[in-house]
């Protein structure tokens, strides 16, 4: 089914909608799930939530629907990672990771529509990522894990991995401003 037919099945409040989207993105969607979470369980959890999200609020007439879906999968992976992993973080290590992204995210970076494109520019940039990278950078920035952690958790010097989250932090930086994100 092309997708300006799932796109009036959509606006006709079509159950049928959800399901044409399913048949025909659910690879593509599963494929962005799994590499973000890592969890066959958790990717088709994602991809379920993302047919329901598509139902209560796609909108009119997005410029793609391919692309509104692998974003609305991103941040919808992103959610769960952070549900899946909120014990994980760590009490005192938070403020100063938090230092470290400071030099490439805005001021107001509080603010509510500020946030909610941050968390789509940033979602986009892990995944353009290489996989150790990404990894790296998750590990660092979601799950709070020390240096030290992380070395050893990936078989690394903590050199290494400082240089990765340096790089990382100086690509973040350049994605925020070509998105228009002043920082």
């Amino acid at each position: 089914m092309k997708d300006e037919d799932i796109l009036k099945l959509y606006a006709e409040r079509s159950e049928q909608a959800p399901a044409e989207t399913y048949a025909k993105y659910r690879g593509l969607l599963f494929s962005i799930a799994f590499e973000m979470l890592g969890s066959p369980e958790d990717a088709e959890e994602c991809v379920n939530d993302v047919m329901l999200k598509a139902w209560n609020g796609i909108p009119p007439s997005p410029p793609s629907l391919p692309n509104y879906l692998k974003k609305l999968t991103r941040t919808t992976a992103l959610d769960i990672y952070d549900r899946e992993s909120a014990q994980k973080r760590g009490g005192g290590s938070k403020p100063l990771i938090l230092d470290e992204l400071a030099e490439c995210l805005p001021a107001n970076a509080e603010d509510v529509d500020m946030g909610i494109l941050l968390r789509a520019v940033i979602g986009d940039f892990i995944c353009s990522l290489p996989d150790e990278d990404a990894r790296v950078f998750i590990a660092r920035y979601k799950e709070c894990l020390s240096v030290k952690e992380i070395a050893d958790g990936f078989g690394m010097g903590e050199s290494r991995i400082k240089m990765k989250l340096s790089r990382a932090r100086k690509k973040l930086k350049k994605r925020l401003e070509k998105e228009g994100v002043k920082v």
